[in-house]
Formats: C-alpha cells, structure tokens, sequence
C-alpha cells in the first residue's frame, strides 16, 4: 500500500508542481521567520517602556531582510518533503483498509479525499510545523544578530513549556537559559507548543526604527 502511495505521489515531481510546493512553503517560512522577529522586538519595547511599537514595520523590514535566505529555502524543502511523506502515509492507510472488493474506482475515491480540496490532513498538519518552526527560528536569529552586533549583551533565551510538557521539553526548560547559539533544536517534536523568550533589554538601536517617535 505504501509503495503503491509513493508512486502515486511521484507524478508530484515529475510534473514540475514540487517547485511550486516549495516555493509556495518558502514564503509561508519566511512570513513565519519574519513575525518571530517583529515580535521579540515588540516584547523587548513594550517591557522597555518605550511607546508604541510598529509591528507591521518591524515585520515588513524582517520579511526584506529574509529575502535569498538559505534558511528558509532548506525548511520549504524539508516542509515539502514531511507534507509529501505524510500524504503518502495518509493514502497508504487508505489503501490498507479498503475493502477487499472494492474498484479501482473507488480506492482512487477515498484517495482522492487526502490530495485535494482545503482540508488535506497531510497539508495542514505539515504548514503548521513549518510556521511554528519558523517563529521560533525567526526569533532566535534576532537574538543572535543582537549578540553579534553588540558584544557583551549577554542574550539568554528561556524555553516556556505548556501545561503539561513532556520529559525531553521539560529537560529543555530546566536547561534554561541558553546562548542563542546553544538553543535545543526548535520545536522539540511535532506539536509541540513550547516556546521561546528573552528577558534580556535589547539595545533600543534595534529598536528605534519601529518606534512611532522614531
């Protein structure tokens, strides 16, 4: 059943849709990546106190400089290659469970059901990975360029967990805080809902470009 899925899957390859795919995940990484970045800026200036912060400046400013970024390219390809492998796992359990007499016809039917419309299990389960991903890489690549921009800042970086965490997102909280360059590897699993923060006082030249008095 599986191999009959992944040969199934092929023609996504061969009918040059797998660089759409990508290209199409590559903007939903970097818009993740972006918004990571806009909004650890807008925490360090509200806890700063230091006026309204622009959001979608800080944003549209991130999304520029993620232009041409090998990060993202290589997590479009990675999301793309998880959403296909998913797909393929989905219609290989559908082929399994079919009924021994059903038609060609029908098994295309209920294998159908995973590859088109807006509610493709694969698709969604694997974009929200990427997004989620992506906030965090997002934010952790800000505290690195404050780091390397401003020696001696001291960036630290917390790993919050949820209300009930499992034992390796735990042992990443109780490792905290870490370097920016010493981060676990982000999110820990698939659904996980940790996230990343720093308490460190980002120096308000990476900020004063977003401020509404700026």
């Amino acid at each position: 059943a599986r191999a009959a899925a992944v040969e199934c899957l092929r023609g996504l390859y061969l009918s040059g849709r797998y660089a759409a795919l990508v290209a199409a995940l590559g903007e939903a990484v970097r818009d993740g990546m972006a918004e990571g970045q806009a909004d650890a800026l807008a925490l360090a200036a509200h806890r700063q106190g230091l006026g309204r912060f622009d959001i979608d400046r800080a944003f549209q400013a991130a999304r520029a400089g993620l232009d041409g970024s090998v990060a993202v390219a290589g997590a479009a390809r990675e999301a793309a290659e998880s959403m296909i492998a998913g797909a393929a796992a989905d219609i290989a359990r559908v082929l399994a469970s079919s009924a021994e007499e059903a038609s060609i016809d029908e098994i295309a039917g209920y294998a159908d059901t995973f590859l088109r419309g807006d509610n493709v299990g694969a698709v969604a389960r694997w974009t929200e990975e990427a997004l989620w991903t992506a906030f965090g890489a997002g934010a952790v690549d800000l505290y690195r360029q404050a780091a390397g921009r401003f020696a001696g800042q001291g960036i630290a970086i917390d790993w919050l967990t949820d209300s009930s965490p499992c034992a390796r997102c735990r042992q990443n909280a109780d490792g905290s805080p870490y370097s920016p360059y010493d981060v676990p590897p982000f999110p820990a699993h698939p659904h996980c809902r940790c996230y990343l923060v720093s308490d460190v006082r980002l120096p308000v030249a990476m900020l004063e470009p977003y401020l509404a008095a700026a």
